[in-house]
């Protein structure tokens, strides 16, 4: 898995010297962070088979999360247990609109949160 992550970091996680794609540039550390799978992996001893990436769009900072699934559950409750509970709430979270990170994950954190 950490040969997985260390592929991942180099090849798609590295800052874009480009101008922006139109989306606002964050301002300070964890204003805005991002959020994508990496998905067929082989399961591992404890039978995680996908990774959960968050990255920081201020400092490039990644933190990973092996997942067993991707249901709109899990991914609230790792968003929770790996930024919110270490860095406190995003004011942005940037995804590739996936259907897993659709307004069901947001809503389940939300329900987590008592919001």
């Amino acid at each position: 898995m950490f040969q997985d992550v260390e592929v991942f970091v180099k090849e798609w996680a590295t800052p874009n010297p480009g101008p922006s794609s139109g989306n606002i540039e964050p301002t300070g550390p964890f204003e805005v962070e991002s959020m994508d799978f990496v998905t067929h992996r082989p399961k591992s001893e404890r039978w995680n088979k996908f990774l959960l990436l968050f990255q920081n769009m201020f400092t490039g900072y990644v933190m990973c999360k092996p997942m067993r699934s991707t249901t709109a559950q899990d991914c609230a409750e790792a968003y929770e247990e790996v930024v919110f509970r270490n860095y406190g709430a995003n004011s942005e979270i940037r995804h590739d609109r996936d259907p897993r990170f659709m307004s069901r994950v947001f809503r389940r954190f939300s329900e987590m949160m008592g919001i």
